[in-house]
Parts: C-alpha cells; structure tokens; sequence
C-alpha cells in the first residue's frame, strides 16, 4: 500500500483539479475491500415524504421494477411515520455507498436546506422549492389541462369550468389552472369562466355552508355544463350534482390509470420508469450534487374514457 504521505499528495492534486470520485465505481471499492459478500444489486434510494397513496404506490413499484433492469435494488425511506428524517436518510446514504437518490412528492413539506447532497446523484419528482435536484420530472399538469379542455370540446361541451381546491391549485405550480386560462383566451369576456379555487381539500360542499353558497353563486352565474377537478374531489362534486342536475360530467385531471375515471391518465407508470432511467445516467456521467441549472421532465398524460 502506498505510505500515507503520497496518499495525502495525490488527494491534493485530485483536488486542485477538481477530480470528485465516480459514484458507482466508489460504491464498488467499498464493496470490494469490505468483508461482508459482495450483493446482487447495488442499491439506489427512493424517498416518500407522504402516506402512500395508490398514485405513489403505483410510481414506486414501477421504480423498483426499472431500477432491476438496470442491476439495481431500489431501497424505499418511508419518512412519514415521523421515525426517520431526511437528514438521517442522507446518512444512511453515505453510510452504504448508494450512489443515487429519488424523492417523491413533497409539497407543504418543510425541508432542510442545510444537508449535503454533494455525494448523491439527484432526481425529484416534486415541484417543492427547495428540493435538492439535478432533474426534476413532473407530469405535464398543464397540457393535460389543455388535453381534458380539448377533448371535451370535440365532444361538443361548450361551457367548460375547473373546480380545485386551493392545496392542488399550489401543488401543481399552478399549471392545471393555466392551461385552463389559455384555452379560453381567444373566448369573448362574457364566455370565459374563472377557475373556482375552494379552501378545502377534498372540496366539501354538502358540509361547509360558505363554501357551498360560493359554489352555488359561481354555478349561478357562469352555467358550465362540465367540471375539470382532481380525483379527491369528484365524488363530492357529484353528490352536490344530484338534487339538482347542473352539469353533464365531472371529469379528473389525474389517476384515471387507477380509478377508471373518466379523464387525464397522468402515467404515474412512466413518471417512475424515468425517475430511475434518469437517476442512472447521471450516475453514469458523475453528476452529484444540486445542480444550478436543474432541468425538468415532463411526462404527457392521456385521456381516458
């Protein structure tokens, strides 16, 4: 072995030259000079900030099955109990050489922007100011907006509304909300109809009166004959539709994959496929850390019927 004094030289002259360790090649030396057997797979880390719903469900196991084409175990940190926080999460990281990490959705979370991340290669699928990244992917919540617009029109609805409550109107940066807007840009000012943005989330119209009085004044007033809302407030959109009749559909931006909605497929399927495609490429050129000029994916959606 090399004495310790030509170490320290040659680790002077790889930082003068800004040489940082291949991630992937690092984690194979620590693997190679422990111990322990070598694994099947090398790992990667997936990060939930949220009980786990079918939509993030469905993303991480199509991660974890695109993750093992590439050789690698994608290893799941459940922060949402409150046991494991993100600081520990990047300690574990470093603890185990994995070389990559994915975090879920984080919106409203409060991270810490004190962490380093300089070891790990970085995708999010969140739109949180704040979340460290070298990409970020995210579904086109915009032009699926545009898409269900689209779409009902040919279907011959000409008075079109959205309907979101004021988390999901911030959650998606607020893009349903202008892909919406857009489409009615070329309308006559007496034709367009405003996004109604309602305080709960799910919208609750049967069980909060004020809310209902301002849903039934914009009703009053605009008559649209179909709704563009997202999935958790469909069926109490529907109920308050009951008695009486006041428009045609309510359509979902989001999960039509899961429900068998009608509406926008926003591919939760693909969003973890990339995720993990993305995440190995990075790890195959070395680039780690938070990057300044951080790139956004995004995934189209479909419509469903």
């Amino acid at each position: 072995s090399l004495p310790e004094s030509t170490r320290e030289r040659i680790r002077g002259i790889a930082a003068e030259m800004g040489y940082t360790a291949h991630p992937l090649v690092n984690a194979l030396m620590h693997l190679q000079r422990s111990s322990k057997p070598l694994p099947q797979h090398l790992k990667l880390a997936y990060v939930n900030f949220r009980q786990p719903s079918g939509y993030s469900q469905n993303i991480v196991r199509h991660a974890t099955r695109q993750a093992a084409l590439h050789g690698y175990k994608l290893e799941v940190f459940d922060l949402f109990p409150g046991e494991l926080t993100l600081r520990r999460v990047a300690g574990i990281c470093r603890a185990r050489n994995i070389p990559g990490i994915v975090f879920g959705s984080a919106s409203g979370v409060d991270l810490p922007q004190d962490i380093d991340w300089s070891p790990f290669c970085l995708v999010t699928l969140s739109n949180q100011p704040g979340m460290p990244n070298n990409l970020r992917i995210r579904p086109d919540t915009g032009g699926n907006a545009t898409l269900a617009y689209r779409t009902l029109r040919r279907q011959g609805i000409e008075r079109i509304g959205m309907i979101l409550s004021a988390r999901m109107h911030t959650a998606t940066d607020p893009q349903w909300a202008g892909g919406f807007l857009a489409e009615q840009a070329h309308l006559p000012l007496e034709r367009m109809i405003p996004v109604l943005i309602l305080p709960t989330d799910p919208i609750l119209p049967e069980d909060d009166p004020a809310q209902r009085r301002r849903l039934e004044a914009w009703q009053a007033t605009h008559a649209p004959e179909a709704i563009l809302t997202h999935h958790s407030s469909l069926q109490p959109l529907r109920e308050y539709d009951r008695k009486p009749r006041r428009w045609a559909k309510v359509v979902t931006l989001e999960h039509a994959e899961l429900t068998g909605e009608t509406g926008i497929d926003q591919k939760s399927y693909e969003l973890g496929r990339a995720a993990v495609d993305f995440l190995v490429k990075l790890i195959a050129v070395n680039q780690r850390g938070p990057s300044s000029d951080a790139r956004t994916l995004h995934i189209a959606g479909e419509w469903r019927e």
